[in-house]
């Protein structure tokens, strides 16, 4: 059971770390200042972690649950990343996003972009799964 909750709180604090590290850069190197497209690098960054969390809980959980385990890590990882990122974006000029950590982006380079309510939503739906792990177990 501490595993899954060290394991979650690990996955939110990376979201949270990406999020200032993607913030400062996307602020700092603008498009027009020619950045290069880091996504790929980043979701291969989150992959790398998310392999190696499911590995440090293989022997915890049966494959059905760390399957399901993994899902609802991924379903909270928006909810944490995306908020932060926009309050970084925010707060580094007032101008953009301002609704801070509740707002949404139609302008991002992400394969995937999901809007507040989304995401709120799916960060419920896995740390309500993930709630359901730990007392399964």
């Amino acid at each position: 059971m501490i595993t899954i909750i060290i394991s979650t709180l690990a996955w939110i604090l990376s979201a949270i770390l990406d999020a200032y590290v993607q913030g400062y850069y996307y602020a700092l190197y603008p498009s027009d200042k020619g950045h290069k497209n880091l996504h790929p690098y980043f979701v291969a960054i989150r992959a790398i972690l998310l392999s190696m969390i499911l590995w440090n809980n293989y022997f915890t959980l049966d494959n059905t649950l760390l399957t399901i385990f993994g899902l609802c890590l991924c379903m909270t990882y928006s909810f944490f990343h995306n908020g932060v990122y926009y309050w970084i974006r925010h707060k580094l000029d007032n101008k953009v996003y301002p609704k801070g950590f509740w707002d949404s982006s139609v302008t991002s380079e992400a394969t995937f972009e999901i809007g507040t309510g989304m995401r709120t939503g799916l960060a419920i739906v896995g740390l309500v799964g993930i709630y359901l792990i730990i007392i399964s177990i």
